[in-house]
Order: structure tokens, then C-alpha cells, then sequence
């Protein structure tokens, strides 16, 4: 069943709930278009969208006015079927509209298409990294961290981080999470780079040890050595 914008808006009001929407914006000051809809419903919507075989319809009635519609894309996009060379084309649409940390992070989720596609992704991605729109950038790297850290690209992820230009909080906050990521899983390499690291500001340094030792992932032993490394604050 094709619905039109106003329907598909109407639905995700109806189910919005005034607290999650109050939490919800106060841990997303970047923007205020925000409905209160919970992420696992809008995952089951975006089901009731691809299972009916009209998604691509429903997908061009969806708007860009709220997070939660922009969410409702990327669900879809990472979800329905599709050729890879087709996911990445209604990628190419939708990256720029972006604008919360909230959407770019739950669509990088839903592309595990990624582990597959590692060639085509990386290289699409390297737009992104070197945007000058602060959540395009996001985007490159929390997809680096999501799908990219292993044997054949870490290294060249810690390379990207070393080089990321932008400066802007949610690129910075994520520059710093993509490294403890990589201390997580590869802890003698991360560890071994942010000795070496030269690079780095101070605060995206220093978040990325806290976020390593805040880790359940990462050692008792490695956390100790990490603490060790913290950079003096400028006073």
C-alpha cells in the first residue's frame, strides 16, 4: 500500500510519546525537529514499507523535515533489497540531508551490506571524509568504525583519523570514538598509535582513552596503560 507524505507523517506523530521526545531532544541539542518516536517502532515500520514490495514509492512520500523520517530512510535503505551499486545511489541522495547524530549513526547501523562490499564502500566513502559538512564527515567515520576495523583496514582507518580537517563537535566526539574502537579490538595497535600520535588535538586524544577505558571491551591491563597516556589539560 502506497501512502503519501502526510499519511507516513501522521503515522510516526501517532506514535510519538511526549517524555521519549523530551529525553530524546535533550540529548540531541543539534537539532528541534524531533517527534518522539522510539527507534525499535520505526524499525517495525520501516518492515510494514519493505515487506508490502512498494517500498521505493513509500520511500519518495517520506519527507525531511524530522529525525525520525530521515531515520525511517535509512532503515530502508539499509534494509530492503537491493544491489549494492542501487544502495549506494539512494546513499548518495540521502547523506547530504543529515543532520543529526542520531540519524547518521542509526543508518550507519543498518548498512551491514558494508562487510561485504568493503572495496565499494571505503572508496564511496571517501567523499564523505573529506566533506566540509560536519555529519557527511560523521558519517564516513562512524561507518569506518562500524565496518572497517579489522586485519586488511585498520590501519588505513587511523590513517583517516589522523587526517580528518573538520573540527566540529559530533566529527570530533566520533574521531575519538572510531580509535577506542580500534583499542578494542586491536589493543597493541591502538595503544602503539596513540603513543606515536602527533596529530590528534588534545580533547579528541584524551576522549579517546576515556572512551577505551569506559569500554567493557578493553582490559583492566590495557586500561592502566592507557591512563598512563592522558595528555595534560591546557589550564
Amino acid at each position: 500500500m502506497v501512502k503519501s507524505k502526510e499519511d507516513i507523517l501522521k503515522d510516526l506523530m501517532n506514535m510519538s510519546e511526549v517524555q521519549y521526545k523530551e529525553f530524546h531532544s535533550s540529548l540531541s541539542p543539534e537539532t528541534d525537529m524531533i517527534l518522539g518516536v522510539r527507534v525499535p517502532i520505526i524499525r517495525e515500520y520501516a518492515k510494514t514499507f519493505i515487506k508490502d514490495g512498494e517500498w521505493q514509492e513509500n520511500y519518495k512520500n517520506i519527507g525531511n523535515d524530522y529525525n525520525e523520517e530521515k531515520i525511517l530512510k535509512g532503515i530502508i535503505i539499509g534494509s530492503a533489497k537491493m544491489k549494492p551499486e542501487e544502495r549506494l545511489k539512494y546513499l548518495e541522495e540521502f547523506v547530504p540531508t543529515i543532520n543529526s547524530w542520531s540519524s547518521c549513526d542509526i543508518t550507519c547501523g543498518t548498512l551491514k551490506f558494508a562487510k561485504k562490499e568493503q572495496e565499494l564502500v571505503w572508496n564511496f566513502l571517501e567523499k564523505y571524509i573529506n566533506s566540509e559538512k560536519e555529519f557527511e564527515v560523521r558519517f564516513a567515520i562512524v561507518m569506518y568504525l562500524s565496518y572497517f576495523i579489522n586485519d586488511e583496514y585498520v590501519y588505513k582507518v587511523l590513517d583517516k583519523m589522523d587526517n580528518v580537517s573538520r573540527r566540529e563537535y559530533y566529527v570530533r566526539m566520533a574521531v575519538a570514538w572510531a580509535i577506542s574502537a580500534v583499542i578494542a579490538k586491536f589493543p597493541e595497535i591502538g595503544i602503539k598509535y596513540l603513543k606515536e600520535n602527533k596529530k590528534l588535538e588534545d580533547s579528541v586524544y584524551n576522549s579517546a582513552i576515556q572512551k577505551a577505558i569506559d569500554s567493557f571491551r578493553v582490559s583492566d591491563r590495557d586500561k592502566d596503560k592507557l591512563r598512563k597516556l592522558r595528555r595534560k589539560k591546557l589550564q
